[in-house]
């Protein structure tokens, strides 16, 4: 409990320090600010992440993308046989099959199937894949790709489609543990190691230009201080962008930003604990 309160305590002074509060951290053991400095950069990364999911709704909307998918594949003609073999396709279709799948008030063109098409027809069609004669072609968030069928032998009917949706709604549960995994753990150490970079960058940017005029400071200046005043100055810039991002405003989500904030917050320390006396 003890550890609790010491803990909140440090918290609230770095986010809103009290008078010489930074004075007080020349009694705080280095291994605890880097250990603040953990928890408080994985704290702010779980809050900005259980916001983002409400926010956005992510995987309700998913989930019901999934289960739109699905419900059209069920929904493949029972008349409609796809052939692959020998590099070439064969559709009992003599005229363009086209998958739409909605999400939410929207409808996405998934797939067309124009057994007489070319790969070019992809950009008339609007679609997101399309399959012609002689290859497969998609559009991989940057440009178009076609992909020559081969030498394997495929067959696609209403049995296939059947079985691909199931296949679809178990990926979808393994995807979500997945994702929850990396995000829990995976990601917050890469986010709390971004952050001590900064913090590390930032410190060394400070103690450089500390040292410009030393005979201003009424003390040594010590690099490993500096950093440690840092972890706890990181605490208001990081929440700070957080919210901006989390509110959308793209402008403000450069590093270049949280690294300007980071600087002024630690500079502001650093002027406490070397340039301020403490009060008797």
């Amino acid at each position: 409990m003890l550890k609790v309160k010491r803990f909140l305590y440090t918290y609230i002074n770095s986010v809103i320090p009290e008078d010489q509060y930074y004075h007080k951290l020349s009694r705080v053991p280095f291994s605890f600010s880097v250990k603040y400095l953990f928890f408080v950069v994985y704290a702010t990364y779980v809050l900005f992440l259980l916001l983002s999911i409400a926010k956005t709704n992510f995987f309700s909307e998913k989930r019901a993308f999934i289960n739109n998918l699905i419900l059209k594949v069920r929904a493949y003609p029972d008349d409609l046989t796809i052939n692959i073999k020998d590099g070439r396709l064969m559709s009992s279709y003599s005229k363009p099959y086209f998958m739409w799948v909605p999400e939410g008030d929207k409808q996405h063109l998934l797939a067309v199937v124009d057994e007489t098409g070319s790969p070019e027809k992809i950009k008339m069609y609007g679609s997101l894949t399309l399959l012609t004669s002689n290859s497969f072609t998609f559009y991989n968030g940057a440009r178009y790709v076609s992909v020559p069928y081969g030498k394997q032998e495929l067959s696609i009917n209403k049995d296939t489609m059947i079985k691909t949706g199931k296949t679809l709604d178990s990926l979808y549960g393994i995807c979500k543990i997945v994702i929850v995994l990396f995000s829990l753990f995976l990601f917050p150490l890469l986010f709390v190691l971004v952050n001590f970079v900064y913090c590390v960058f930032v410190s060394l940017l400070t103690f450089a230009c500390w040292n410009i005029f030393p005979q201003h400071v009424n003390k040594k200046i010590s690099f490993r201080r500096i950093l440690q005043l840092s972890f706890h100055a990181l605490t208001m810039p990081i929440l700070l962008i957080s919210f901006i991002v989390l509110f959308d405003a793209p402008l403000l989500r450069l590093p270049f930003t949280f690294i300007v904030l980071l600087m002024i917050f630690t500079n502001t320390a650093v002027y406490e604990y070397y340039i301020d006396p403490p009060t008797t």
